[in-house]
């Protein structure tokens, strides 16, 4: 926008940031302005800016501790954890079974088998799961 530089004016403009600010990161930051006038006289100045935390969503999730695979007629198998990744570190998750609810369970963050399974008849499933953490 165009301001008309007085005396003692007073001109608001909109800022753009050139980064996400990002508390896990930084919990106060700097932005810079320079503000030049028609002559071409300008001045610099940087004024801190507290960064308020909020909830980041989880950004991953893995099945780990195990390698995706479990013993065919075990009922209750353990086939892995699962593992996510969130900016929030004291973030707790809640793991939700989207599929095959009657084939597999979801026990805190442990993957196990509701029934034994029969390689025979069918040799792999392809899941879906949703993980939620404390903070949604």
């Amino acid at each position: 926008p165009f301001c008309n530089f007085t005396s003692g004016s007073i001109c608001s403009v909109a800022l753009t940031l050139a980064k996400t600010l990002n508390y896990e990161s930084s919990a106060r930051d700097n932005i810079v302005v320079r503000v030049t006038d028609p002559s071409g006289l300008f001045r610099v100045r940087a004024f801190p800016v507290d960064v308020v935390n909020v909830n980041d969503p989880p950004t991953d999730i893995k099945l780990v501790a195990g390698d995706g695979s479990v013993p065919e007629n075990k009922p209750n198998a353990l086939i892995g954890t699962f593992l996510a990744t969130d900016d929030d570190p004291m973030d707790t998750f809640k793991y939700t079974l989207l599929s095959y609810n009657s084939v597999f369970k979801i026990i805190a963050n442990e993957l196990r088998t509701i029934q034994a399974l029969n390689y025979e008849a069918r040799s792999l499933y392809t899941i879906h799961v949703r993980v939620n953490d404390s903070g949604e």
